[in-house]
């Protein structure tokens, strides 16, 4: 496996559409403002993904990804994302602040925040290597 860390710092606000994104050349992670809600893009440290917005994680390059890794900034924002994960396998890594995300394959995964405010710090994505 691979793991690809997407920081905060390359993070792009585009509030004409409603989304917050961080990007590398073969993963997209974003947020998408719900109507009514907030959208926030000054984190320094994370991402803020509000009650009812979206957490959008794209697959660009159709690698075969085996684990999706979520980076929060405490243990009451792993319990805030873990409401995220209905029908999800997960492990929660409390020393760290993680949750992993157990995948066969994906493109897109949409994950809707119908909870508390949830901060992200960062997204690994595990995935075997090609040939």
């Amino acid at each position: 496996y691979v793991e690809i860390r997407t920081h905060n710092n390359s993070g792009v606000a585009d509030t004409t559409a409603g989304t917050y994104t961080w990007s590398n050349d073969n993963f997209i992670v974003q947020v998408e403002k719900a109507s009514g809600s907030q959208l926030y893009t000054t984190a320094k440290d994370h991402m803020r993904v509000y009650k009812n917005n979206k957490f959008v994680l794209e697959n660009k390059n159709g690698l075969v990804v085996k684990t999706i890794t979520v980076y929060l900034t405490n243990a009451t924002q792993v319990d805030n994302f873990k409401k995220f994960l209905t029908g999800y396998t997960y492990t929660v890594d409390s020393e760290n602040f993680a949750v992993t995300i157990e995948v066969d394959s994906f493109e897109t995964i949409t994950l809707t925040n119908t909870g508390s405010t949830t901060q992200i710090k960062g997204v690994e994505f595990g995935y075997e290597k090609q040939a």
